[in-house]
C-alpha cells in the first residue's frame, strides 16, 4: 500500500529517563524503517515524556492527541504510524491494550520497526491476535510486577519510620533523622492556590498560567497525591471535591467539553455511537458534525443510511426542548437509587470485614509471619483495592443520580458535569434519521427535530391498561 501520510510515535515512562536518548533512539528506528520502504518523510512527531502506559497516561497526553487527530481526518488518508514496539504504546490490561490498539487501527495501519509486523483493522486473524494478547499481557504483567515491588518497598519503609528515599516531593524536605520530612510553608500555600482553582473549575493548563512554577504533569500528579492531605497541607473536603471531578471525567470519557452528547446518542443506522467531528482550520465557515462512529471509520458503506448532524444547530434546539420538559426527563429513578444505596452499605460491611481480618492477622503474627500467611495477607488486600473502586463507582452513582438539577453550561466543567448528568438521567438515546416516512429527526421516540433544527416537538404517549411508558409529556398549559 502507498502511504500518503507517516507519523512517528515516541514514549518513554519514567521522568528520571528525561536526560537520556531514548526518544533520540527510536525516532532513529522509525527513520531507518522510512527509509529502507521508501516511505514519505513523517508528517508528526508524537512524544511522551514521563508518561505510563501501565497506567494508561500517554491517552492524557501526545497519544490521546494522536487518536483525536486521526479521528478528526487531520491528515491525509492512508495513514501510517510507526512506534518501536507495541509496549511503547500500551502497557496496560490486555483488554485496555486491545481497546487503544482498536481504535488506532480504525483509522490508520500500525508498524512496530523493532520486528516490522503491520497492525491493520482489517487483519483480524488468528495470528496476529494472539500476537497482540501475548505482547500485551506480557507488558501488563512485568509493569504490575514493578509496581507491587515498589509499593511493598515503600510500605515496609514507612512501616519502619524510615525514609523512603532521599528524592522527595517538592512541598516536603527530608530531615536530619532521615526519618521524618518538614512541610515547605511556601510551596504549601501554592498547593492550596493551586486546589482553590482547580475546584473552581480551572482546567490544568489555565492552572499552569497562574502557577507556572509548577509544569502540567506536576500539577495533574499533584491533583491525586493523598500526601498532601496526609501532612495537612488541603483537607480531606477538598481533596475530595478536585478528586469528584476526576471521577466525572473520566466515567464520561471526556477529552474536551465541546460535545455536550457525548457517548449519549446512537445511531440509528447500525447501533454506533454518535461521534463528534471538528471543523477544520481550512474550513473555518463549517460547522461541526455528529457523525456515526462506523460510518466515519469506515465510509459510507458501513452505515448508509446514517446523515451527519450539524452540531452547532442541534445543541441549542435541544437544549430548548431539555428546558421545558426537564421536569419529566430528569427524575431520579428511585428504585434504581435505593438499589445502589443497599448494594453500597453491604459492600461497605464487607470492606470493614475484610480490613479486621488482615489486620487481626498482621497483629497477631508480626513477629513471624510465614510464605503462606504472606500470600493470603496479600490476595485479601488486592480483593480490598477492588471492593474500594467498585465503591467508589457505586458511590460516583448515587451522586449522579441524586444530583439532577439542569442548568445551561458554560464553563468546560459545567459541560463535562452536564454530560455526566445527561448520561445519568437519559442513558442514551437513539438518532432515527430523516427519511420517506418521516422528515424528522426521531430521538427514541421521545421528540422530533425538523431537519432545518428550527423545530422540535415531543412525540406524546398515551397510557392503556396494557402498557406503560416512560414519558408522558402535559401539554395543557
Amino acid at each position: 500500500m502507498t502511504y500518503a501520510t507517516v507519523i512517528y510515535y515516541c514514549r518513554y515512562s519514567s521522568s528520571k529517563q528525561h536526560g537520556g536518548t531514548s526518544i533520540e533512539r527510536q525516532i532513529h528506528l522509525c527513520d531507518e524503517y522510512r527509509l529502507h520502504h521508501k516511505l514519505p518523510s513523517p508528517s508528526h512527531i508524537y512524544t511522551d515524556k514521563g508518561a505510563s502506559a501501565f497506567h494508561s497516561k500517554q491517552l492524557e497526553q501526545d497519544l490521546g492527541q494522536l487518536l483525536d487527530d486521526l479521528k478528526s481526518d487531520t491528515y491525509r488518508k492512508p495513514v501510517l504510524v510507526l512506534c518501536e514496539a507495541l509496549d511503547r504504546i500500551s502497557r496496560a490490561s490486555i483488554r485496555a491494550s486491545q481497546n487503544i490498539m482498536n481504535d488506532l487501527t480504525s483509522h490508520a495501519d500500525v508498524v512496530t520497526v523493532s520486528d516490522g509486523k503491520t497492525y491493520t483493522y482489517e487483519d483480524d486473524s488468528l495470528e496476529t491476535v494472539l500476537i497482540q494478547l501475548v505482547k500485551a499481557a506480557t507488558a501488563n504483567e512485568e509493569s504490575e510486577k514493578k509496581s507491587k515491588r515498589a509499593k511493598a518497598y515503600w510500605k515496609k519503609c514507612r512501616e519502619e519510620g524510615k525514609a523512603q528515599n532521599t528524592v522527595c516531593p517538592r512541598y516536603l524536605t527530608l530531615n536530619p533523622d532521615r526519618k521524618s520530612y518538614t512541610v515547605k510553608p511556601d510551596v504549601a500555600e501554592e498547593i492550596k492556590g493551586i486546589y482553590q482553582l482547580l475546584i473552581a473549575g480551572y482546567g490544568i493548563k489555565r492552572v499552569h498560567q497562574h502557577y507556572q512554577s509548577w509544569s502540567p504533569s506536576s500539577i495533574a500528579r499533584l491533583r491525586k497525591d493523598e500526601r498532601v492531605v496526609e501532612y495537612g497541607i488541603v483537607n480531606e473536603t477538598d481533596f475530595w471535591k478536585v478528586n469528584s471531578h476526576l471521577i466525572s471525567a473520566k466515567k464520561s470519557g471526556a477529552k474536551n467539553s465541546k460535545n455536550l452528547f457525548r457517548s449519549l446518542l446512537k445511531c440509528g443506522g447500525c447501533g454506533a455511537n454518535l461521534v463528534f467531528i471538528a471543523p477544520r482550520p481550512s474550513r473555518p465557515t463549517w460547522s461541526g458534525q455528529l457523525v456515526c462512529k462506523n460510518r466515519q471509520a469506515k465510509g459510507r458503506a458501513a452505515c448508509p443510511t446514517s446523515k451527519n448532524i450539524n452540531y452547532n444547530k442541534f445543541e441549542p434546539i435541544f437544549l430548548d426542548f431539555l428546558e421545558n420538559f426537564s421536569s419529566e426527563l430528569f427524575k431520579s429513578n428511585q428504585a434504581e437509587v435505593e438499589q445502589k444505596k443497599s448494594q453500597l452499605e453491604k459492600l461497605s460491611m464487607e470492606i470493614d470485614k475484610k480490613e479486621n481480618t488482615i489486620n487481626n492477622l498482621l497483629d497477631e503474627f508480626s513477629e513471624s509471619i510465614g510464605k503462606r500467611l504472606k500470600a493470603r495477607v496479600e490476595t485479601l488486600e488486592a480483593e480490598l483495592d477492588k471492593l474500594d473502586a467498585t465503591k467508589e463507582r457505586l458511590e460516583a452513582d448515587i451522586r449522579g443520580y441524586t444530583d439532577l438539577e439542569l442548568k445551561h453550561p458554560k464553563t468546560d466543567a459545567e459541560r463535562e458535569e452536564f454530560n455526566t448528568t445527561l448520561l445519568h438521567s437519559l442513558k442514551e438515546m437513539t438518532v432515527f434519521y430523516p427519511d420517506e416516512t418521516n422528515s424528522w429527526f426521531n430521538l427514541s421516540n421521545v421528540i422530533e427535530i425538523s431537519p432545518d433544527y428550527k423545530e422540535w416537538e415531543p412525540i406524546l404517549h398515551a397510557k392503556d391498561d396494557d402498557t406503560s411508558t416512560e414519558l408522558e409529556f402535559d401539554t395543557e398549559e
